[in-house]
């Protein structure tokens, strides 16, 4: 995917173009009306799945509207990723994501299916594969329309593409804000429900350094990511 860059905005015509069709549909929900969203998401959840993914467990909750969450749930010392190098996905024969062998039985929804399929191609992909479309987030877990939350995550999700990095004082600025919210991106970072899909590991320092993930207790997974990602951050 390149050496990194800083996104701006004016990201590659065939990058936006996917984004457009797919990402954008994953902040904005396309049931008739929030109401229905709501009462969908008070009954159970149709999918809560355990993933094996080369970043460790991965728990995915959806229902039949769309995605709930995406969870990294292993101590960042047991992930298998921390073993791996991004390079060796490629030539494995084996999956890059399953569901876990504790989860014979799990039944996919068409979100939670077409999250394992993203999920999938995302980690087996080169830089010239295309990814497929992406699952839509649920209205109930997503910020409100027009939130500041909202805003931050669709302009990262649609701007900045695997390959990109950009920092927290410029997604303030490409989300309609000025630098001073750079605080403010942070917290939207840390409240996302779905990363990955919404890639907040794509946000660094100011200075070039990767910075924090998940709170600090994911740093090295994040430079992994980007690692995959060719950004050229070391997984170590």
């Amino acid at each position: 995917m390149g050496k990194a860059n800083r996104a701006s905005c004016n990201s590659s015509q065939s990058f936006k173009e996917t984004m457009d069709s797919e990402t954008c549909h994953l902040i904005r929900p396309t049931a008739q009306n929030k109401t229905e969203l709501e009462q969908l998401c008070r009954r159970p959840l149709t999918a809560r799945l355990s993933l094996a993914t080369p970043v460790g467990r991965v728990l995915l909750e959806a229902c039949p509207v769309g995605l709930h969450s995406l969870t990294m749930t292993d101590p960042e010392s047991r992930r298998p990723c921390m073993r791996l190098k991004p390079g060796q996905l490629a030539s494995r024969s084996a999956p890059a994501v399953a569901i876990a062998d504790d989860q014979p039985n799990a039944t996919l929804t068409g979100p939670a299916r077409l999250a394992l399929a993203w999920l999938a191609a995302y980690f087996a992909a080169n830089s010239t594969t295309p990814l497929p479309p992406q699952p839509t987030l649920c209205a109930t877990a997503a910020a409100p329309p027009g939130s500041f939350r909202r805003r931050v995550w669709r302009a990262l999700a649609s701007s900045v593409p695997p390959g990109a990095v950009v920092s927290y004082q410029q997604l303030a600025a490409m989300s309609g804000a000025g630098p001073g919210a750079a605080r403010a991106v942070g917290s939207a970072m840390r409240a996302n429900p779905v990363p990955l899909l919404v890639p907040c590991h794509r946000v660094v320092r100011s200075d070039g350094s990767a910075g924090r993930f998940a709170g600090g207790k994911a740093d090295a997974t994040k430079r992994w990511l980007l690692e995959h990602e060719r950004v050229g951050f070391n997984c170590r």
